[in-house]
């Protein structure tokens, strides 16, 4: 008869020393994800291939270069979320030029353009993507540079036919 006591103290005991760790750990858990980096934004573009276009980084890079951290790399992912809105009529209907996106510091109001052209010893932005076939689903990952002076911290990212979207500028640590 001790022993059926004694399982269930042990047993009362366990489930309470549970529930106390589970509740303890609830505000450690949500305070760890409220640390999280904030949500990055995506935005529905205007193309008639119903495309939506998710920030995937936009982080700072040493480029000898460039300068000193001067480079901010903006990382983005192309997808199809349904079937061709409207007729595809010239080739810029459909065609995703990473070279059109704009970037402006959100609170100066200085423009920058992606880098381009030849002499540069990295790729400083991916191709083009005509995204006229695309299926429902499919996806592409992007990518463009921007010289941009590292007090900037925060910019409006301008991508082709969408409205603007706001991000913060990522700097590694080391």
């Amino acid at each position: 008869m001790n022993t059926k006591i004694l399982i269930a103290s042990v047993l009362a005991f366990s489930i309470v020393s549970f529930a106390s760790t589970a509740s303890e750990a609830a505000p450690k858990k949500a305070a760890a994800a409220a640390a999280k980096k904030p949500e990055l934004p995506t935005v529905l573009t205007g193309f008639p291939t119903n495309l939506t276009i998710e920030v995937l980084r936009c982080v700072r890079a040493n480029v000898a270069e460039f300068g000193r951290n001067n480079i901010v790399v903006l990382q983005f992912r192309l997808k199809k979320v349904g079937p061709n809105t409207g007729a595809v009529k010239y080739f810029g209907d459909a065609r995703f030029i990473p070279l059109e996106i704009k970037a402006k510091d959100a609170s100066l109001g200085s423009s920058y353009e992606v880098i381009s052209g030849a002499g540069h010893e990295h790729p400083t932005r991916s191709g083009d993507t005509d995204t006229t076939n695309w299926k429902v689903g499919q996806t592409g990952d992007g990518y463009v540079w921007f010289k941009i002076p590292d007090d900037v911290n925060t910019l409006d990212i301008f991508f082709p036919k969408t409205n603007p979207v706001r991000v913060s500028v990522e700097v590694p640590k080391g």
